[in-house]
């Protein structure tokens, strides 16, 4: 079957008219787009032009075929245009996935600015628990926080956050802490999404190892919380799910003079050769804003 070139070759030799004047307006020499037509001519076993020494004539089966092909000719290019279109210009659906406390809490108000400043991007918010598939469930970009495991992945570093060791009064009550070692004998409650055990805490040049004596366990930052609000133990949480508690007296940062290890917030996307344009604007956007 004769490719794309030999037939656009063909279509813009008829309109111009010429093979010199097709071979400028495809800034091709007139040797190839010659070459071209007769390779389309012998792929089709018909003659579709006659050349004189003055005009090019049509033959009837070239007639035939010109006004079958430039109408799919101009639809083609008209659908590869669009699709570049899309792909270099900031326009249509970006599916953004991220966990629903992280989305709710500190993604969703950077994003409601992004849809002021980019009312023809047309985003779709996935908060959830769930480690979306990106190439399969079409996902332009997800936040995700902590160890990145899936390096089938592009990643590009956001942001940091602290993390923090809490529990309620409630739970305290009756308890002493004098060594952050004393710890691991407390009901912990851990993240069932997250792999980082043992904690290492830092003090100055000092660095102490911390393992959890897990007694309860969620998949979600938001119900660790109520966990630790009721009274049942300890847990390590990002500090910006606790702050108002923490500032309010629900929650007892414990050690505080000692720091934690910092947390990566991370946009991941699609492996591919050639990111939307889309997906760069958000990614930047949210660089800048967390810088």
């Amino acid at each position: 079957m004769p490719n794309f070139e030999l037939i656009e070759t063909f279509i813009t030799v008829v309109e111009k008219h010429s093979f010199s004047q097709a071979a400028r307006a495809l800034s091709l020499s007139r040797a190839l787009v010659s070459m071209r037509v007769k390779r389309l001519e012998q792929q089709l076993g018909v003659t579709l032009l006659v050349r004189d020494t003055r005009k090019l004539i049509l033959t009837e089966v070239g007639k035939e075929f010109y006004l079958q092909f430039k109408d799919i000719l101009l639809s083609i290019t008209q659908s590869i245009e669009n699709i570049r279109k899309k792909q270099v210009e900031s326009v249509g659906v970006l599916r953004i996935a991220s966990t629903y406390e992280f989305g709710h809490q500190m993604l969703w108000p950077l994003l409601s600015d992004f849809c002021q400043q980019h009312p023809q991007i047309y985003l779709q918010c996935l908060f959830d628990a769930r480690p979306y598939d990106l190439i399969h469930e079409q996902i332009d970009v997800a936040i995700r926080l902590g160890q990145l495991n899936d390096s089938s992945y592009k990643a590009r570093k956001l942001t940091e956050y602290e993390t923090v060791v809490v529990a309620s009064p409630q739970y305290l009550e009756g308890k002493t802490f004098t060594e952050l070692s004393q710890l691991e004998q407390c009901d912990w409650i851990s993240n069932l999404n997250l792999n980082t055990q043992p904690w290492q805490f830092f003090q100055g040049q000092q660095q102490i190892t911390l393992y959890e004596n897990r007694k309860y366990a969620a998949n979600n930052i938001q119900t660790i919380k109520q966990m630790l609000l009721a009274g049942l133990g300890v847990a390590v949480i990002p500090q910006w799910m606790v702050i108002e508690e923490i500032a309010d007296g629900r929650l007892t940062h414990l050690f505080s003079d000692y720091q934690m290890q910092t947390q990566g917030v991370y946009a991941v996307f699609p492996n591919q050769a050639y990111v939307p344009a889309k997906t760069r604007l958000l990614i930047d956007f949210l660089a800048t804003c967390w810088k």
